[in-house]
């Protein structure tokens, strides 16, 4: 059964994600990641909420224990969101590089900024 950490370790492995994606849709960064799955830090109660809407077994994290649903049908780990326009399934892969691309976006509007403020003074 394992600690805490090690069952988060093991949900995000089954979800096929690495420390940075998965910390990214619990809200912390990759450090913060790697301490929850070394058991160095417990993880709050918005990082399991978060988690959880990604198909995290939470009852799992916490008691070791799943939960078995009468009508449960094997899903594709590999596969957790769906793209809004058309309802098809978006890989891991995919939805890496789409948070990828809006990271460097996102990187150079900040830089934008910066610039602009040095510009007017800040």
């Amino acid at each position: 059964m394992g600690t805490v950490g090690d069952r988060i370790k093991e949900e995000r492995e089954r979800l096929g994600m690495n420390q940075t994606a998965f910390g990214e849709i619990g809200g912390v960064k990759k450090n913060a990641q790697f301490l929850y799955e070394s058991n160095s830090r417990s993880p709050d109660a918005q990082y399991l909420e978060a988690i959880a809407k990604a198909g995290v077994d939470i009852n799992y994290i916490v008691t070791g224990n799943r939960i078995i649903q009468k009508e449960a049908r094997p899903l594709d780990d590999k596969v957790i969101f769906l793209n809004k326009k058309t309802g098809k399934p978006i890989s891991m892969n995919e939805l890496s590089d789409s948070l990828e691309m809006v990271r460097i976006e996102l990187d150079r509007a900040r830089e934008e900024v910066r610039r602009a403020q040095e510009i007017m003074g800040f």
